[in-house]
């Protein structure tokens, strides 16, 4: 059975910021970044899972990040392609694509 290649979409922060423009998407980790500041005290750690769930962070060519599975799949249905299947994903990860060592 023949498993079609892999398409990236180029899941990087500026087409990400792309599709949060387009559709006004919400990410959950700006959602959690909404309903903890309005909390008076936040500890350390807090402070630091809140400072990295920004993607939009100016590094517009680093991969997304902090993005759900749903995110995901929503980027690439938008981006025109669509989350690797589990057979695509192990093809891609466990087999050797080359002739020889």
């Amino acid at each position: 059975m023949a498993i079609s290649p892999l398409r990236e979409p180029k899941p990087r922060s500026r087409n990400f910021a792309a599709l949060q423009n387009a559709t006004k998407l919400v990410t959950l980790a700006r959602e959690k970044r909404r309903r903890r500041s309005l909390r008076k005290r936040l500890d350390e750690e807090i402070r630091l899972e809140l400072a990295s769930a920004v993607w939009q962070s100016g590094a517009d060519d680093e991969p997304a990040a902090h993005v759900t599975f749903d995110e995901a799949r929503a980027f690439c249905q938008w981006a025109g392609g669509a989350l690797p299947t589990d057979k695509q994903w192990v093809a891609a990860a466990y087999t050797e694509q080359r002739a020889q060592p």
